[in-house]
């Protein structure tokens, strides 16, 4: 079976296309209630909800307990991402994956041969060029 024809290409680049589609359509991503908030000299806590759970401060972490976030205005909700249809999920994948494949064993085998003419040809005045008069051809299957 021959698949570098533009038939197997076009239907290579349609999986490719629905793949995207249906892995575009399976997650759903909101904000969610944490917040990584980075201070300044290596600080860094993980909040929730205004209050610190874990803070960092150079390599010694503590455990925040109640105590309010520093910075928990200024810092940006971390993205939570849930998938809506588990079976977009594979579906996509799986024809993103066979578009891929047949991309690649559709891709044209191209040779190229050196055909001589027999003539030997000198290298005009001024040039260092010794190569053989010839032509070359493309042949594809």
């Amino acid at each position: 079976m021959a698949f570098a024809t533009r038939g197997w290409m076009a239907f290579a680049l349609i999986c490719n296309l629905l793949g995207g589609i249906f892995l575009f359509f399976s997650f759903q991503i909101e904000p969610s209630h944490f917040k990584l908030v980075r201070g300044s000299d290596k600080q860094a806590s993980i909040c929730v909800d205004g209050r610190a759970v874990m803070i960092s401060n150079g390599g010694q972490y503590t455990m925040g307990g109640g105590i309010p976030c520093p910075g928990w205005d200024n810092a940006k909700p971390t993205a939570e991402i849930h998938v809506e249809k588990p079976a977009f999920v594979y579906l996509g994948f799986l024809l993103t994956i066979v578009g891929f494949l047949l991309q690649c064993i559709s891709l044209p085998k191209h040779s190229v041969e050196l055909v001589s003419t027999g003539e030997n040809v000198k290298p005009s005045q001024g040039t260092a060029d010794n190569t053989a008069s010839g032509k070359i051809t493309s042949t594809a299957p």
